[in-house]
């Protein structure tokens, strides 16, 4: 059953290309752990530029 909250909104960030994308299939491979990665940043300077147009739950980096 999907969750009928908002879904968690989540921005990744990591310099390799490959991780990032593995990293929001992981996150995303399950409609019920109901998160959603709205953005995603290749350094520390675009994910805070990032988090401040898109305002995501959570920011995550490595």
């Amino acid at each position: 059953m999907i969750s009928q909250k908002p879904p968690i909104r989540i921005l990744i960030a990591d310099d390799h290309p490959v991780v990032r994308s593995g990293i929001v299939a992981m996150l995303e491979i399950d409609p019920e752990a109901n998160l959603h990665v709205v953005g995603q940043a290749k350094n520390g300077y675009e994910m805070v530029e990032l988090f401040a147009q898109l305002q995501p739950d959570i920011g995550a980096d490595k």
